[in-house]
């Protein structure tokens, strides 16, 4: 199954040409590498997958039902963001199910057939969803990536190109997204959390 097809696609910025004729496709469970100088635009490319920016001619398709995710090397939040809140935004539709479920919780103490029926199908979501995992899932990719408590606790603007890059792709990992497109993962990162890393993608 092709996860990523892309057909003849050009991308321009006003009249100057970045990409021309991209062709390329990329099967499930498959790693791919994109090498190139600076300013040949890698980042660009990345950018159209994601939808984040358009193209001029050509097509680019992702396979239905596959979540896309991408490691930005400037990444952006909230300026009173902490690394702890930059991180849980990864369980977004954790939170969404939580939330609905707790909205059920009067009216199906009250009897309310419907509250009571909606709890059960949110409860499956929740599991499915990995819900019951999130602290586990958590810890484990931070230790990981030597993501430890101080981090977790400080203003993610205050922390360096380093730390942010690590603290973005746990993020992106916990998200659990089908497909990864990662801009240069490896800078700022030492060979603890690189090993780390070369396991999980392995896996």
């Amino acid at each position: 199954m092709v996860d990523i097809s892309c057909v003849g696609m050009d991308k321009y910025f006003g009249d100057t040409p970045i990409l021309l004729d991209i062709n390329f496709e990329i099967y499930e469970g498959r790693h791919a590498g994109l090498v190139g100088k600076n300013g040949s635009g890698k980042t660009t490319l990345f950018r159209v997958l994601t939808g984040e920016y358009g193209f001029a001619k050509g097509s680019v398709v992702i396979a239905k039902g596959k979540r896309l995710g991408m490691l930005d090397q400037t990444p952006k939040f909230s300026p009173g963001d902490t690394a702890e809140d930059v991180l849980r935004t990864a369980f977004y539709e954790v939170d969404r199910i939580a939330r609905e479920m707790k909205e059920c919780e009067e009216p199906m103490a009250a009897g309310d057939k419907y509250a009571i029926r909606r709890y059960g199908e949110l409860s499956v979501q929740y599991e499915v969803a990995g819900g019951y995992e999130v602290e586990t899932d958590l810890n484990k990719v931070c230790n990981g990536l030597n993501i430890g408590k101080e981090m977790r606790e400080k203003s993610f603007a205050l922390l360096s190109g380093g730390e942010q890059t690590r603290v973005n792709l746990a993020r992106l990992i916990l998200e659990r997204t089908d497909i990864l497109l990662l801009d240069e993962p490896t800078n700022h990162l030492d060979m603890s959390p690189l090993r780390w890393l070369e396991d999980y993608l392995a896996e």
